[in-house]
């Protein structure tokens, strides 16, 4: 944060970060990396709260920013990583076998029924 502070207060620059993923939202991955609410709040929050843009996956990624804190102008939707969208529904009919679409980490800790 002391690095983004001096660059914007010296050099006049501008910060856009690029989601991929939130520490809050993850929660941890039990038994691999243990959540820590000190981190969530100075990485998801405090350092977002300071970047001039930010680029969200989706709608529902956005209004979860808008609830912690972050001004909306900020946000930019890419609307992608929707996997409950339509297109994901429609795309699988045409299979004949029942298939299963999984996303993510597949560590026993985050995806233990598999």
């Amino acid at each position: 944060m002391l690095l983004i502070n001096k660059l914007h207060n010296k050099k006049r620059a501008k910060s856009i970060a690029v989601i991929h993923d939130l520490e809050s939202l993850r929660k941890g991955i039990e038994g691999v990396i243990e959540t820590n609410s000190i981190k969530n709040k100075v990485s998801d929050i405090g350092l977002l709260k300071r970047m001039d843009a930010i680029i969200c996956h989706n709608k529902i990624m956005r209004q979860y920013m808008i609830s912690q804190g972050i001004p909306a102008h900020k946000l930019i939707n890419l609307g992608i990583f929707d996997y409950l969208g339509y297109e994901v529904k429609r795309r699988m009919k045409k299979f004949e076998i029942p298939t299963i679409v999984i996303a993510g980490n597949l560590a026993i800790g985050k995806c233990p029924y598999i």
